[in-house]
Formats: C-alpha cells, structure tokens, sequence
C-alpha cells in the first residue's frame, strides 16, 4: 500500500513537469494542488514538490503566505540590509515630485532622468522582492533591474503622461527580472540534464563491467546498451574522465 502511494505520489509530480514544460517551465501552487486532489498536500509535502520540481528546471511561484523576507536566504537579507543602509543616502521624492521629474525625463533633461533613476532604485527591491525564493541570489535580480531602469529612463518620450511612463519602467524592471529568473531555470534545467545523463552512463558502465568482470571501453557500453557514442562521449567529458567502470 505505501508502494503504490509513493508510486502515486511520482506520477503525479512527472505530470507537473509535464504540465510545467507547456507553460514555459512555470507553475503556480493552484497548479500543484490541483494536481494532487482529491489529497490535500501538507505544507511540508509540498515544499517536497516544489523541491523537486525546481531541481527539474521548474519555477514555482513564491506562496503568497510568507513573506519576501522569509523566502530570502541569511546572505540575501544581509545584503539587502547593506544595499538599503546604501540607499537612506539618497533623498527620496514625493509623489509630486517624482511626478516633475517624470515629466521633465520625458521631454529629454538628463539630470531629471537621472534623479528619476536614483528615486525609483528602492521600487527595484521592492520588485526583486516578488521574486524572492525562486533560486536567483537577490543581488542578481537588483542588478537586472537596475540596469533595466538606467537604460529605459531615456525611452520616455512617447507616452501621454506620467503615470504611463512610470508603468512602463515598472514593467521594463519586471521583465529583466523575469528574464534573469528564466535564464537561471534553463541553467538549472542543463545542469539537471547533465547530471542524469553521467548517472545514466556510470549506471550502465558499472552494470556491463559487474557482468565482464573488468573496466570496460567505451565502444563496448555502446555496443551492449542503448546509449549511442556521443551520449558516451559528453558524459565522460562532464564528469571529468572519470566514470569508474569506464577504460
């Protein structure tokens, strides 16, 4: 019984990653607990899924229930404390203010555009904040946005007021952070897919050797099981040379 529960509870999780690759490697929690239903997942079961589905290249969006903070490692908070201390430099505007100055970046004043910039460094850290827990260091997520606000400060000429031009800085910081929070996934997702494949090769290598009595050479592992020369070729490279079983 605990077999085909646990063997349940498998399938459902590779039908999340399933799910996850048509949505561009995302769920949500709605995602996941529909998925298990009519079971209710307890917190720690799915921290569990959420566990495994990001070593499988997946992002799962951060529970609404726990504060940006919480989600931060030790480090990240004690750098945001830094970067904050940082910022208490730099006066902020009023929402008058930041209006003026939204205006006069639009119509080209450099010097309003580059207080503009230094004002909404702090909507940076509260953005990078939405994306706490999703296995970008927050350092990283700032200077996405960062440099994603410097660059599009001078792209404020077009919009009818100052609102929408704020809008749009929003979502230029937005999407930098998004592209830096997929960029990480696709990594994750190669490394995930580097590691299977030298499990997979030493699996098959120890397997065959057991059987032969001795090391064996890498045209013989293709020669007795289905893996072909190059998938041979790249996990010997990934692991360094040094698949045990392997001549």
């Amino acid at each position: 019984m605990e077999m085909n529960k646990e063997q349940g509870f498998l399938e459902k999780v590779e039908e999340l990653a399933q799910l996850a690759s048509g949505r561009n490697g995302r769920l949500d929690r709605e995602d996941i607990e529909q998925a298990f239903l009519p079971d209710v997942l307890d917190e720690e079961q799915y921290a569990a899924v959420c566990e495994y589905l990001r070593g499988r290249g997946i992002s799962t969006a951060p529970d609404e229930n726990v504060s940006a903070e919480e989600r931060m490692t030790e480090e990240e908070r004690a750098y945001l404390d830094y970067y904050l201390e940082e910022l208490e430099s730099i006066p902020a505007l009023s929402s008058g203010e930041r209006e003026a100055v939204l205006l006069s970046s639009m119509a080209g004043d450099r010097d309003a555009q580059r207080r503009l910039t230094e004002d909404m460094l702090r909507d940076v850290v509260d953005i990078a904040k939405l994306y706490a827990g999703q296995d970008v260091f927050m350092e990283d997520l700032i200077g996405a946005g960062n440099e994603a606000l410097i660059l599009s400060v001078s792209m404020l000429a077009p919009f009818d007021g100052a609102g929408e031009a704020e809008g749009f800085l929003v979502r230029k910081i937005m999407d930098a952070m998004e592209d830096q929070v997929s960029m990480n996934l696709d990594i994750k997702a190669e490394e995930n897919e580097a590691v299977q494949l030298v499990s997979r090769v030493a699996a098959e290598a120890s397997k065959l050797a057991e059987l032969i009595g001795r090391k064996i050479s890498a045209e013989e592992l293709e020669r007795e099981t289905d893996l072909d020369a190059d998938e041979i070729a790249r996990a010997v490279k990934l692991s360094g040379g040094q698949i045990e079983d392997l001549q």
